[in-house]
């Protein structure tokens, strides 16, 4: 009878810890289902605001491309424009050239013209004493033809027309004068004659030379113009590549501010999305603060044997169990990307990066240790950014993250003890090779790692 109500009373016991456990269980259910939602949205905020500083950095680095253009096309320009610079001074310099050069071609011109008039008026002088030559060798050709003719009776005539021998010798004195004053008057008009076709012949010898030296300033003239032409016509090309540059530089300088505009809409939609996930973020660190993890008591243990690692021993301390490094230690880890700010290794933007990556050679596949006991708060597959990653909630407002993992060994719901393999290395979501990133956060923020653990 005993016996019986034993087994009646065991029954019973049993079954109120069933349904207990089983209302536990149903009420973790809608807890973890709670951060589940919360940590998917979370998920896919970072997604878009991944995907959208993605677009951002991709406007920044146009930006810095069309920027990198414009200041190329400003120093074009300024090349450019001091080409055109020293055109116009090379013209201007010919300009003044070449009106000097028609200055002088216009006084030799005078000079050339003085000097035709001077040849004309000496030619003219020339014949107006030729023709008193003619003249004077006519009338003395005639007083000598008319004294031959008369003979010795013209001086006789001249004797006996005579009233005295007085006279008569003043006659023929005056008729040997007359005589001598014709010859005197040719010659002179014949040195006169000399003189002036002398004067003539340098006359028309400095006129062939002002010609000439026309001519070579009339050559200058005509290749300075040349040469102007050739200025000015690389003068307006250079001007047509001004406008051409100046039109491209409008053009890039409106894409630039387009880029500006549409940075500052970027920037701005980011802005909202961090706000949503701040919020999301802080419910969700809210349920999880409302709840008491309850565990185990902290006991000795030899754990992460797995894959030939080298045991580690976790020992109780005076507030529970310190964090665990969560890799094998003898296969040589390192950090890749420290927690801070970073260049973000695939979009290229400037991030904030929450935790820490490590990394070494040979490690996908490896396990991943829960650094603490806790409970599993998220055991999540294919997110955006992590990929497949394990939460652990530690209960005193601590919780790890371990993310980018090839495998998971635990589900939403689990309890794990420090150094349980929760999951596997991998390279799933934003990762660019295999690497664990590790995070641990206390009251909702995020926390460098290595302030809780150290490299073996």
């Amino acid at each position: 009878m005993k016996h019986y109500n034993a087994k009646k009373i065991i029954a019973a016991v049993m079954s109120v810890v069933v349904i207990a456990s089983s209302f536990v269980w149903n009420g973790f259910n809608s807890y973890a289902k709670t951060v589940g939602e919360y940590q998917n949205e979370l998920d896919d905020i970072q997604a878009r605001i991944d995907e959208n500083e993605k677009k951002l950095s991709q406007i920044s680095e146009d930006k810095k491309k069309q920027q990198e253009t414009l200041d190329l096309l400003q120093q074009q320009l300024e090349n450019t424009q001091s080409q055109i610079n020293t055109i116009e001074k090379q013209i201007n310099s010919l300009n003044i050239e070449i009106a000097e050069v028609e200055k002088s071609i216009t006084t030799l011109n005078s000079q050339i013209n003085d000097l035709a008039d001077s040849i004309t008026e000496t030619q003219n002088n020339i014949i107006i004493i030729n023709n008193k030559i003619d003249e004077t060798y006519d009338t003395l050709a005639k007083r000598l033809r008319a004294s031959y003719l008369s003979g010795e009776d013209s001086n006789l005539k001249i004797l006996m027309g005579s009233e005295s021998i007085a006279s008569f010798l003043t006659r023929l004195e005056m008729m040997k004068r007359v005589s001598e004053n014709d010859t005197k008057m040719i010659d002179e008009f014949k040195e006169n004659v000399t003189q002036l076709k002398k004067a003539q012949s340098k006359l028309e010898t400095q006129k062939q030379e002002l010609e000439s030296k026309r001519g070579e300033l009339s050559e200058k003239k005509a290749s300075l113009k040349e040469k102007k032409a050739e200025f000015t016509e690389k003068e307006q090309e250079l001007q047509s590549t001004v406008a051409d540059k100046e039109k491209r530089y409008q053009e890039v300088e409106s894409y630039v501010q387009k880029l500006d505009k549409d940075t500052s809409t970027y920037k701005d939609y980011i802005q909202k999305l961090e706000n949503d996930a701040a919020y999301a973020e802080s419910q969700m660190n809210s349920i999880i603060a409302e709840r008491t993890t309850t565990r185990p008591t902290t006991q000795s243990t030899t754990l992460g044997s797995e894959n030939n690692d080298t045991p580690v021993t976790v020992a109780p301390n005076v507030n529970g169990e310190s964090f665990m490094f969560p890799l094998p230690r003898n296969i040589g880890v390192y950090i890749s990307s420290g927690y801070g700010g970073r260049i973000h290794p695939i979009y290229g933007y400037y991030k904030e990066h929450g935790g820490v990556d490590l990394t070494a050679g040979g490690i996908y596949g490896k396990a991943i240790y829960a650094s603490r006991s806790g409970t599993v708060i998220g055991a999540i597959w294919d997110a955006p950014s992590y990929g497949n990653y394990v939460i652990i909630d530690h209960g005193d407002g601590f919780v790890t993250l371990y993310a980018h993992c090839s495998n998971l060994c635990c589900s939403t719901g689990d309890y794990v003890v420090q150094g349980q393999k929760i999951a596997e290395v991998g390279s799933t979501g934003d990762s660019n090779g295999p690497h664990l990133h590790f995070e641990v956060r206390y009251n909702g923020e995020r926390t460098n790692p290595m302030n809780y653990i150290s490299i073996p």
